[in-house]
């Protein structure tokens, strides 16, 4: 009997659990082929092992529990979508904190605030940002279009953000009155998502049943109905620019306006480009 015999016990457990150092587990294996009673030793510890591991195995989830966990995971997925892409969308949000706030806490007063006269106004607006009719424009044509077809002194409102792009525009109605109604499309990493307007001469016409309020030192108007967000902004020559979207909310909306060119139009006292 060799050296290695004598330690086959504590050999053994080291070589299956790969604790022999290189030199020690070259001559092991040596040994254990020449070896027949060591081998035996060490088929039978490996075995052993085995078996041991095949009994602390837990059991099997059954498939009502794996069904909850992969709805629990896949819903924990979800939510880290809309994390991130409220993160990303966010950046269309006023930097100014105070403003921020001031127009999150109206979303969600609007979105519970009885109806008025403006009700009537603020659910044709969406009415009509919502309907199927064609583009009668699209494209680089469109602002040429619309002072040709609406009014020579009215232009489409541009964005400062890249990721919004002019789609196009149709001739519309609201309370009666001539309008005209754009079409934009807002690019994001998570897809493209729509944003529509429509200005018309709101000479006469009842906003005071609309939140007022100030962000960035830009008088806005504010409602949330029928899962649109909705913001008025006036200029001085009494024409209404009205956005609505789904997708984005009443501080993103703001955002996005107060930051266009229109605020930008009527700070140098014009509001035709």
């Amino acid at each position: 009997m060799t050296k290695l015999c004598d330690s086959i016990d504590t050999l053994s457990m080291a070589y299956l659990d790969d604790e022999l150092a290189e030199e020690e587990l070259r001559d092991f294996e040596l040994h254990v082929t020449d070896c027949a009673d060591c081998k035996a030793r060490v088929d039978g510890d490996r075995a052993r092992m085995a078996d041991l591991r095949r009994r602390l195995a837990p059991p099997p989830a059954p498939d009502l529990l794996r069904a909850r966990l992969v709805r629990a995971l896949d819903a924990e997925d979800a939510s880290a979508s809309r994390e991130m892409r409220r993160q990303r969308m966010n950046r269309f949000v006023l930097p100014g904190a105070a403003s921020v706030a001031a127009v999150a806490a109206l979303a969600v007063f609007v979105a519970n605030r009885p109806g008025g006269s403006s009700a009537a106004l603020t659910q044709e607006a969406i009415r009509q940002n919502t309907r199927t009719a064609p583009l009668e424009v699209q494209g680089a044509s469109t602002e040429a279009w619309v002072r040709h077809y609406y009014r020579s002194d009215v232009a489409p409102p541009r964005f400062n953000d890249a990721s919004v792009h002019l789609a196009g525009a149709r001739l519309a109605s609201i309370e009666g009155r001539d309008a005209a109604q754009f079409f934009y499309q807002l690019v994001t990493p998570d897809g493209s998502f729509e944003l529509r307007a429509l200005t018309f001469d709101a000479h006469g016409v009842d906003l005071d049943g609309l939140e007022a309020v100030d962000v960035d030192g830009t008088a806005l108007r504010v409602d949330h109905r029928d899962g649109q967000n909705l913001v008025v902004f006036v200029g001085r020559d009494g024409y209404a620019y009205l956005f609505t979207s789904r997708e984005l909310s009443l501080q993103q909306l703001a955002g996005l306006v107060v930051h266009s060119d229109l605020v930008s139009r009527v700070q140098a006292g014009r509001v035709a480009q």
